[in-house]
């Protein structure tokens, strides 16, 4: 009984692709690592995003829900800050018709 057991190499994650990727050595400064860095986002499926003001986004850093308009559809939410950095992943509740934070980020 003969058969073949190769290794599965992933070569892609949604855009992000091997041809585009940079090799570890070729990052010699902590300036060419931050230059390559992208935003989290491009890992992350397709999700609604949500802008969040300063007051909404302390608020989701203590963990807690918040009202955002325009209101969002159901499903997973991603939420953003002022400046457009991320914030935290979550969902809509539709019966008190908050965002719920579920993933905060630092």
């Amino acid at each position: 009984m003969g058969g073949y057991l190769g290794r599965l190499v992933r070569i892609a994650y949604g855009p992000l692709t091997v041809e585009t990727a940079m090799k570890v050595e070729a990052q010699t400064t902590a300036e060419d690592v931050r230059s390559r860095l992208l935003p989290a986002e491009v890992i992350l499926p397709e999700m609604e995003r949500v802008r969040l003001n300063v007051e909404q986004e302390a608020m989701v850093r203590q963990g807690r829900s918040v009202r955002v308009l325009p209101e969002p559809g159901p499903g997973l939410i991603r939420a953003h800050d002022s400046a457009g950095r991320l914030v935290a992943l979550g969902h809509t509740d539709p019966l008190r018709r908050t965002f719920v934070p579920e993933k905060v980020l630092s």
